[in-house]
């Protein structure tokens, strides 16, 4: 059965009343026989009187209700306006988290950015030495690409670290930074040396963050301007020896000149006191013949002629004001420099050994471009003596080609031997410097790197290599010429 609500009860048995009171009126009226009695329009007056009953209940039950609906309204506007300011600050939270999140991650952008930027490898470890961060430089230089590298073992990476295991260790556990400079270091299977920075990572994190900087060129360098500064202490000290040399090589001269004058029949002060000491310069001159003096006398005079030329050599070669940059004709520089090794080995007695053979084809041109004497000079004589300690190394007479020509406003200076040549691996690192193929102290390296760094930068050429194995070697020397 159907249950009526609750506020439609007390209406309902007000009419119910009503209707009750009436019908048994009526029936009362009715049974006593006094039907004049009753009347419609006390029914009716009854009748409305429930009406107006029951429609003052309705307004007072309609008021209640829009009272209750205003409430309710009130309510839920209140509670509207709570959710929206709710939500508003949420959407405001979560616009500032993701500016936030944006702001992060554009910091952590720039940041790695500027890590994978700089040139030095840089590689974070936590206490496990495990890599957990891997920047550009360390996967350039060891070929591992970064998410290989990460949670990897770093000495497993990097061997080389293993020799500074306990530094990193201290860093990790004692804070204790660790700096090495110039140090030795084997990287990417490479001998190279390398500035070494271990520093612990702050307290909220544990491990450590490493930088490895490749500082071969700069160490290479500087080894290059010592030694740059012992040839030149080595080149004033030869020259310094070469005027104290010339000075009795002078003497030695003027006298082997004087007594070939002093016993020729052309002079008549010879005859005068060959007379005045009864001495017959004829006789004398036979003797000459038949004991070979004179060929003694000319012996003599080559030789300090030659030692003479040699001392010239080196003083133009080594004395520092000559330096200086101008127009030089490049063939007597060539024809200069060919004496004077000429002279070297002979002085050597290396002719003794082998059967050397240089032949010089020079430009018919008189080719000119600014240059400095002495440091073209220094490349062609090192090119020439490698040449020859090459081909000497694998016992071959040495057959060295020196020609000049011009190509493409350029003169080029070609120096070729028919030695052993160079093979494919070393070819690319003949210009390195202290790189050498000869035993330990039999060469430092420098050479061709000294005349790479002569040629190219000194002054604005090219020198180039072709080498076939069991053929020959030839270096070219382009140098630009002038207008």
């Amino acid at each position: 059965m159907q249950r009526l609500p609750h506020r439609t009860i007390k209406p309902t048995i007000i009419v119910a009343s009503a209707l009750i009171c009436l019908v048994a009126t009526t029936k009362t009226f009715a049974n006593s026989g006094s039907v004049t009695i009753f009347q419609p329009g006390l029914v009716i007056a009854f009748l409305l009187v429930i009406i107006a009953g029951l429609t003052l209940w309705l307004i007072k039950i309609r008021h209640q209700f829009l009272d209750m609906k205003q409430k309710l309204e009130q309510s839920i506007s209140r509670r509207t306006s709570t959710l929206s300011q709710a939500n508003s600050e949420l959407t405001n939270k979560i616009s500032q988290h993701e500016e936030s999140e944006a702001l992060l991650a554009a910091t952590r952008n720039y940041y790695r950015s500027i890590l994978n930027s700089l040139p030095a490898m840089i590689i974070g470890i936590d206490e496990q030495r495990a890599v957990t961060l891997w920047n550009s430089s360390a996967k350039t230089t060891t070929g591992i690409e970064t998410k290989a590298a990460l949670q990897q073992s770093v000495f497993k990476l990097i061997p080389g670290l293993l020799l500074y295991e306990q530094q990193i260790t201290n860093a990790i556990d004692n804070e204790l930074p660790t700096i090495a400079e110039e140090i030795g270091f084997l990287l990417a299977d490479q001998k190279c040396f390398v500035d070494l920075s271990i520093h612990p990572l702050p307290e909220a994190d544990t491990g450590a963050v490493i930088l490895i900087n490749d500082v071969s060129n700069r160490v290479e360098v500087e080894q290059l301007m010592v030694q740059n500064e012992k040839l030149l202490s080595l080149g004033e000290m030869a020259a310094g020896l070469a005027h104290e040399i010339n000075n009795p090589l002078s003497a030695v001269l003027n006298n082997l000149q004087n007594l070939q004058r002093r016993t020729s029949l052309e002079l008549p002060q010879n005859q005068t006191a060959a007379t005045i000491t009864g001495i017959d310069l004829n006789n004398l001159q036979d003797y000459f013949a038949e004991r070979q003096i004179g060929q003694f006398f000319l012996g003599a005079r080559e030789a300090a002629e030659r030692a003479a030329s040699i001392v010239n050599n080196i003083l133009k070669f080594a004395h520092s004001g000559q330096a200086a940059k101008g127009p030089e004709p490049i063939n007597p520089l060539i024809k200069d420099v060919v004496e004077l090794e000429n002279k070297a080995r002979f002085a050597a007695h290396t002719s003794d050994q082998f059967e050397h053979k240089m032949f010089v084809q020079l430009n018919a041109e008189q080719d000119i471009c600014e240059c400095s004497p002495p440091e073209i000079q220094q490349v062609v004589l090192n090119l020439i003596r490698n040449a020859l300690q090459a081909c000497e190394s694998a016992n071959i007479n040495a057959e060295i080609n020196i020609k000049t020509f011009n190509q493409a406003g350029a003169i080029c200076i070609e120096v070729s031997d028919n030695g052993p040549g160079i093979s494919a691996q070393n070819l690319t690192n003949v210009f390195d410097p202290f790189f050498t193929t000869k035993g330990v102290g039999e060469g430092t390296g420098l050479g061709l790197s000294v005349s790479y760094l002569i040629i190219t930068e000194h002054h604005n050429g090219t020198i180039e290599v072709d080498s076939t194995e069991g053929v020959g070697t030839a270096f070219t020397v382009k140098l630009p010429l002038m207008s």
